[in-house]
């Protein structure tokens, strides 16, 4: 449980601050140009964690730890997790709870699976399985580019 949160926070981070995108700039394309100025580097842009919203989808232990992880780095948390009775978000430290998944994708920066893949109902007279969750429909539109999966 603690490796693949302590894996999902570092690939986050990563995949945000698109460390091996700059990592290969430094080292030089295959035509040998490579990263000299620093305004190469606001062009390719970086982005600040600190205040990005991420949202957790399923707050078991590992959904738990990684909430932990990215407390640390800054992140403002949301979850969604039908499984959890309501008011259990309480004992999660400042946590926003949406009740549905769509809603919990319009509203964050990234979002992060930590559900079982299922085709039927994670809880017996749920919403529907966790396969296809997100698809060109729970997509947000066009007012709200580039979410982090």
């Amino acid at each position: 449980m603690e490796e693949v949160a302590d894996s999902t926070a570092c690939l986050l981070v990563a995949l945000i601050r698109r460390t091996f995108d700059l990592a290969n700039m430094v080292a030089g394309d295959a035509t040998g140009k490579s990263w000299t100025r620093q305004a190469d580097l606001q062009q390719r842009g970086i982005t600040r964690i600190r205040g990005m919203r991420l949202g957790i989808v399923g707050m078991g232990r590992i959904g738990t730890a990684v909430s932990q992880r990215a407390r640390a780095f800054g992140f403002d948390l949301s979850f969604y997790d039908p499984g959890i009775p309501a008011g259990a978000e309480k004992g999660f430290g400042g946590m926003t709870r949406y009740t549905s998944f769509t809603d919990l994708v319009a509203n964050v920066d990234a979002v992060t699976f930590h559900c079982p893949l299922t085709d039927s109902p994670v809880v017996p007279g749920g919403p529907e399985g966790t396969r296809g969750m997100l698809n060109l429909e729970t997509l947000p539109g066009p007012d709200h580019p580039g979410l982090f999966v």
